[in-house]
């Protein structure tokens, strides 16, 4: 299955996955992906205007985060940016999944 077809099959988070991260407790769920959020916003602030170096940076801490909560779409996206950070089309990508993941958390947190 191509990653596209997996993106729509799939919600950006995968919520069982930080269930067993968190050990089921929703307030920790509920902390941890408030965390994800301020972090993803920073991100995709930050990092158009960001120089190659700077980029890589932010994709690494963003790809270990997003691994730790489930959103491996997001994950694999932010490791593509990592590894190749002049990528403007990985880097387009990588926003509109921060978008995704950050509106799925305000869904779920509402």
């Amino acid at each position: 299955m191509s990653e596209s077809a997996e993106a729509l099959r799939a919600p950006p988070i995968d919520l069982h996955f930080l269930a067993g991260q968190t050990m089921g407790d929703s307030e920790l769920q509920t902390e941890v992906l408030a965390l994800f959020k301020q972090q993803a916003q920073s991100v995709a602030e930050g990092i158009s205007q960001a120089t190659p170096d700077e980029r890589q940076h932010l994709a690494h801490g963003l790809r270990g985060s997003a691994a730790g909560i489930g959103a491996a779409t997001l994950a694999r996206c932010a490791a593509e940016v990592e590894h190749d950070p002049s990528a403007s089309d990985k880097v387009a990508r990588l926003l509109q999944l921060i978008s995704e993941a950050i509106a799925h958390i305000d869904e779920i947190s509402a």
